[in-house]
């Protein structure tokens, strides 16, 4: 995987942790909710983990997520973003 390509796929992560949704996040982005998914799939792959639970009304991150480093600064996620207490759009988690 190039640098380039990860930190597209790093930076979807964070949209999809953000809103919650792979919906959410594919309208942020020029790709439908399931393209979305394949990408993450492709990210988990990638580093190893799983990075999220998904059901077929919920997405949560694993605790595995939190440790990725950031694509938008910071060196980990946990530091990067304050989490889905401090961000009302990830308390909804809807798929």
């Amino acid at each position: 995987m190039n640098p380039n390509q990860l930190t597209d796929q790093l930076s979807l992560f964070l949209d999809v942790l953000e809103t919650g949704s792979f919906s959410a996040a594919s309208r942020r982005h020029p790709l439908t909710p399931s393209a979305v998914a394949r990408r993450i799939d492709s990210l988990e792959s990638a580093v190893g983990s799983q990075l999220f639970i998904r059901s077929t009304h919920a997405v949560r991150a694993t605790p595995q997520a939190w440790h990725l480093p950031s694509a938008r600064g910071g060196s980990s996620l946990s530091y990067a973003w304050p989490g889905p207490k401090q961000c009302p759009s990830a308390a909804r988690q809807k798929v």
